[in-house]
């Protein structure tokens, strides 16, 4: 007679139970934990970045992984591929938090815009494992006016579409008004100005 579903349920219930309480016996005598997956950390955390130009930026990369020791190749990998070392503008530098993890800053003494692009830290763990994290740096730029005469005649009684091309990064938001206040849809100005609003940003 074969045993009831319930029977195989309870054996199999007392099985895990044991297995766990054997685990915990193991994990106690020999003092070890579940390690998390190596990897490379970039601070601020944040996959991208908008930097004002001619201000001064810095980045580290710290490892994070069970064993520190076995980091080698810690380096960061400029937007052309090539190794960054000590320049002018780019500079790195190694030091160790808490005793033994390496840490590699990426600093900028200021930050022009050619200084954008991807940035990739890499290091080698074990001689075997390739780590990576990346940050694409964008330049702040402030807003450029391209076409917005100061005058500009309209003819009475038709549509007129105002010029007005503007650029910033990030993006600017542009906002129109008459005789200092808003235009917005609530406003009586709006049936008459709806193509004035049409103001182009790039």
């Amino acid at each position: 007679m074969y045993p009831s579903l319930s029977v195989l349920l309870q054996e199999s219930e007392k099985k895990l139970i044991v297995e766990r309480h054997l685990f915990r016996n193991l994990r106690d005598h020999y003092n070890f934990t579940l390690a998390e997956e190596p990897r490379l950390v970039i601070t601020p955390a944040q996959p991208e970045y908008t930097a004002a130009v001619g201000n001064p930026l810095a980045f580290t990369c710290k490892a994070e992984v069970p064993d520190p020791t076995l980091i080698t190749d810690l380096k960061w990998i400029s937007p052309e591929g090539l190794e960054i070392g000590v320049g002018d503008s780019i500079s790195t530098e190694t030091y160790y938090q808490n005793g033994d993890t390496p840490t590699l800053s990426l600093e900028f003494s200021s930050f022009h815009e050619s200084n954008s692009g991807n940035y990739t830290c890499r290091a080698t763990y074990t001689s075997s494992q390739t780590l990576s994290a990346s940050v694409k740096l964008s330049n702040q730029a402030s807003i450029n006016w391209i076409d917005v005469p100061t005058e500009q005649r309209a003819i009475l009684g038709k549509e007129y579409k105002v010029r007005c091309n503007v650029t910033a990064n990030p993006a600017p938001r542009v906002r129109w008004l008459k005789d200092g206040v808003a235009i917005s849809k609530k406003s009586t100005h709006h049936n008459s100005v709806r193509l004035i609003r049409r103001c182009n940003q790039t």
